[in-house]
């Protein structure tokens, strides 16, 4: 399941949050987190919501891109990503990103709701 962390950080020595959307898994029996998507600054439940879409379209175009690749590809330029097969790959790859990304959107709109956020 996916749940968001955020790390201190400092730019011209002015010290920021960022947040991230995480999930851990296994790799070779030791806990590890994976990073689904960036949030960047954020300093509420809102803007956590309003970037978690804008990553969701933005996967969204990643996609469009793959498929229009598969379905139209062009031999005389080659393609941007490797093969037809590595494209599914990574089709499959970023849908599961939005999966998880939806998952999240709603936790966070439960977790307004339930505190009046």
């Amino acid at each position: 399941m996916a749940f968001i962390i955020s790390k201190k950080s400092s730019k011209n020595s002015e010290l920021r949050r960022l947040y991230y959307v995480v999930e851990s898994y296994r790799d070779n029996g030791k806990v590890k987190r994976r990073i689904i998507v960036s949030l960047g600054e954020g300093k509420n439940c809102n803007e956590a919501l309003k970037k978690i879409n804008e990553a969701k379209k933005d996967i969204q175009k990643l996609i469009d891109k793959d498929k229009h690749y598969i379905e139209n590809p062009n031999p005389m330029f080659g393609s941007y990503r490797s093969s037809i097969k590595a494209t599914l790959k990574f089709i499959q790859e970023d849908e599961a990103k939005l999966r998880r990304l939806e998952e999240w959107r709603r936790a966070i709109k439960k977790v307004k709701y339930e505190y009046n956020l």
